[in-house]
């Protein structure tokens, strides 16, 4: 059976936030970028989003990993970058997780506050919004908003600041069924060039900022609790879908067929999953999601899906060469 991840003990100084070191990037591997446009939402570092207000707002954005200096140890530490060239004075970009029910419950009637780190060139306004979800972690079936902070101003240059809202509200009983934090950055200067970067987000229960720590204590475990809401088959380093240039790449999911040339596999997840998840299998020598089974007899060929539940998942093929290998790579997302 898939692993479930137990973690639902929290108390005043928990952060509710997973991944918020941004060390976490499933699905990208290496850099992620690509221009973005308004009203798409972009999953970048593990259980983060991003999106902008208004396409015609920026000239060019993107988003990837980058590296800022934390103002208190001095090291260098993982950051979720945006990058863009406001065209309008009203542009906004904004980073957003998810928090499931089962969490966003225990905050119900208390207080929270937010902290975190940003490296700013060119806007000046960041503020923070929360929203609940409308139905049981259902953020597409709509969401309200229930908090708004006010701007936190400061002098747009490069240097990494620690920005933070305690005692921002009471939790509504709504709350339960997730809750939505969202930062906002606004405030870009026209035509310049923009290279935001935010790590180390505290999303706490209290009246104040409690002292940063991660969700899980250590990296393993915060990959984990990311595997609850995605999962891949490929390495950390490699990102879904890449030409590999190897039938058995990276550790490829392999198989022999059976006398009759019946190809099946079926496998729990690594975690068991928020609900049942979008999967998607890619070719390990040619990164194809169209013929992703890479056979020895019958060369690249497309794959049947047969089954998938929270748990895990089952696929098959027919009338391949008899006893031969047979491979292929998955994704397994879940994100709200």
């Amino acid at each position: 059976m898939a692993r479930t991840l137990v973690n639902e003990v929290k108390d005043s100084q928990r952060n509710y936030l997973i991944n918020s070191l941004m060390e976490i990037r499933q699905r990208y591997g290496g850099a992620i970028s690509g221009a973005i446009t308004a009203s798409q939402t972009y999953k970048v570092h593990d259980r983060w989003i991003t999106y902008i207000n208004n396409a015609g707002f920026f000239s060019a954005a993107a988003q990837g990993p980058t590296l800022i200096t934390d103002p208190v140890s001095g090291a260098s530490i993982d950051a979720l970058n945006f990058n863009a060239n406001a065209s309008n004075a009203s542009a906004e970009g904004y980073v957003v997780q998810r928090i499931e029910g089962r969490f966003a419950k225990e905050l119900v009637g208390k207080k929270v506050s937010i902290s975190f780190l940003v490296r700013n060139n060119n806007f000046t306004t960041v503020r923070v919004r929360l929203y609940y979800a409308n139905a049981l972690n259902n953020f597409t079936g709509g969401q309200t908003q229930f908090h708004l902070t006010s701007s936190q101003v400061f002098t747009a240059n490069s240097t990494v600041k620690s920005v933070e809202f305690p005692d921002m509200v009471t939790v509504p009983t709504q709350a339960q069924n997730g809750i939505a934090v969202e930062i906002i950055y606004s405030g870009f200067s026209v035509g310049v060039n923009d290279d935001t970067a935010l790590s180390k987000i505290m999303f706490n229960e209290g009246s104040t900022c409690a002292t940063f720590s991660t969700y899980g204590d250590n990296f393993d475990q915060e990959l984990l609790a990311c595997q609850r809401y995605f999962e891949k088959s490929y390495s950390q380093a490699n990102g879904p879908g890449q030409a590999l240039g190897g039938v058995d790449a990276d550790g490829a999911l392999r198989q022999q067929t059976f006398g009759d040339g019946t190809f099946r596999w079926h496998a729990p997840f690594k975690v068991s999953k928020l609900k049942i998840p979008t999967m998607v299998f890619y070719n390990p020598n040619t990164g194809s999601s169209s013929t992703p089974l890479a056979t020895d007899g019958s060369g690249n060929v497309s794959i049947v899906h047969v089954n998938t539940s929270e748990q895990g998942f089952s696929v098959e093929r027919t009338g391949l060469a008899a006893n031969t290998a047979s491979r292929f790579h998955y994704t397994a997302d879940a994100e709200i």
